[in-house]
């Protein structure tokens, strides 16, 4: 009895262990009741005309906030870098209006800004190169007027605390852009929170669809993925998106309009041109075959036109604009298949009095995919 307790407690350990990893990840560099945190560059340093993102959620309190940017010497030589330091309130982000710039000049390597960071507060800063060829390291400092706690996580939506000043590094990924939460013009899919849905976790090598639906006028449609991996080594997630047109595919054009992939990093995107009365579909693949990923996917219209989030056979509402649907086939195929199956159904039974149930099972069908 016992020798089958400790293996069942083994399986369900080793069931569990994916997922365990996934809320431990990303780690926790905590300093309680501090007034300054330190993020010290790895080596792998800015490129030239690069911008790097970090995010910071005051849910402590009202604090005067210091940045301070020390830049170490460039790679192959001795010279320091212009770094252009700018921080912006999340909330009003899209007006491009930052809170304070400060540039580090030539041969200084010091730059510092200060602002007031409120209670509930979100904000972006972003470190951009302004070298035209050369790669550098940075470090950089966060601290207050005043002992707070502080929190430092990759993946920054997860992990807003209670009484915690809570940093995040997001590498070239601008988390504005690729992690907000939903609004009119923008629809954010998470995977990896439901499960039995089209919304569960993506597995290994596994795959996901996304249609795109523009009832309206021809836009720039943002779309994005940041990939949350489960493999506790924090490797870089090996994912790709690829747009096609249903236009295409019925053509038989089966090469992609548009690809993007996830190297050394943990999101990719692209816009593209979204024309009216088509039928897009991106097509999302997990290439690690070891691990699973969470994900958020966005979908945003830059303004210009309402995006909803579609369930599987619900009512278009008569005011449509883009609609999005996720699908854990290929849609395309899927239709292609069934309107098939649908003719050569009704033919074997007869097509005098088969025309009626035709038309409705075509129309059934048509409104699932289409």
């Amino acid at each position: 009895m016992k020798k089958r307790s400790f293996i069942l407690i083994i399986c369900v350990f080793f069931l569990i262990s994916p997922f365990c990893a996934f809320f431990d990840f990303p780690s926790t560099n905590k300093l309680s009741s501090s007034s300054s945190f330190k993020i010290y560059d790895d080596g792998s340093g800015i490129f030239p005309n690069e911008i790097q993102y970090f995010s910071l959620f005051n849910f402590d309190e009202t604090v005067q906030m210091r940045i301070n940017i020390s830049t170490l010497n460039t790679f192959n030589t001795s010279k320091y870098v212009s770094l252009n330091i700018s921080v912006f309130n999340w909330d009003i982000y899209n007006l491009n209006e930052s809170i304070h710039i400060n540039n580090t000049l030539t041969n200084n390597n010091v730059a510092e800004l200060s602002f007031n960071a409120s209670f509930a507060g979100k904000y972006i800063i972003e470190i951009e190169s302004l070298e035209s060829s050369n790669k550098a390291l940075y470090n950089i400092t966060f601290s207050t007027s005043s002992s707070v706690n502080f929190g430092s996580y990759k993946f920054m939506e997860n992990h807003q605390k209670s009484g915690e000043l809570t940093i995040g590094y997001y590498f070239t990924t601008n988390p504005w852009l690729f992690d907000n939460e939903d609004s009119t013009d923008r629809v954010t899919i998470r995977f990896g929170y439901q499960l039995y849905t089209e919304q569960t976790y993506i597995g290994k090598s596994g795959e996901r669809w996304f249609n795109i639906y523009n009832y309206f006028e021809e836009i720039t449609l943002f779309v994005g993925i940041t990939v949350y991996p489960l493999n506790p080594y924090e490797d870089y997630p090996n994912v790709q998106l690829a747009l096609y047109k249903w236009s295409d595919l019925d053509k038989g054009i089966v090469e992609p309009i548009k690809t993007a992939d996830t190297i050394v990093n943990y999101s990719c995107g692209f816009n593209f041109v979204c024309k009216t009365g088509e039928i897009y579909q991106i097509y999302l693949k997990n290439y690690d075959s070891a691990w699973e990923i969470f994900a958020n996917a966005t979908f945003y219209s830059y303004g210009k036109a309402r995006i909803r989030y579609d369930y599987d056979l619900d009512p278009d509402p008569p005011d449509d604009q883009i609609k999005v649907r996720v699908f854990t086939y290929d849609p395309w195929v899927a239709y292609q298949r069934d309107i098939r199956h649908i003719w050569w159904g009704w033919w074997v039974i007869g097509i005098g009095g088969g025309l009626i149930g035709v038309a409705f099972t075509i129309f059934f069908v048509k409104n699932r995919y289409t």
